[in-house]
């Protein structure tokens, strides 16, 4: 993946702020909606305060009998992230538009257990290429 690129990851540390709150990355907010649709605020919570990324796996684990519900809410709430993650980000946003569809996707990878893209379905880079897109139009 070239130099940069790793900000394409949901896994990528810069804070942003979704719906009025403040997140350390895509990752957490994508948990944090997960526990949230689940009606576990209290696991919600957890995810707000918690700065150790292992722990968001645990809580897609957690809920891993839901992914039928799951799946009916994810391109809404991860492009809502991704979104406001290149809005906010200028160099997210740069790398963004310069990327090819190989550093995409080896970007993807490195965001698998986020909750959105454990069976490689390629639904991280379709919404990060319709993100790109929308950025471009």
């Amino acid at each position: 993946m070239g130099k940069g690129a790793e900000c394409l990851s949901n896994w990528y540390e810069k804070e942003i702020t979704i719906d009025c709150m403040k997140f350390r990355s895509v990752a957490q907010y994508i948990v944090y909606k997960l526990a949230a649709i689940m009606g576990d605020e209290e696991i919600a919570d957890e995810v707000l305060k918690c700065h150790d990324c292992t722990y968001y796996g645990t809580v897609v684990a957690a809920f891993s009998r839901y992914r039928e519900l799951w799946e009916e809410s994810r391109e809404e709430i991860v492009l809502n992230a991704l979104r406001q993650k290149f809005l906010q980000l200028k160099e997210c946003k740069e790398q963004l538009i310069k990327s090819n569809e190989q550093e995409i996707i080896e970007a993807c990878q490195l965001s698998r257990n986020c909750g959105c893209d454990s069976k490689n379905d390629g639904f991280m880079v379709n919404c990060l290429l319709k993100i790109k897109e929308s950025i471009l139009n």
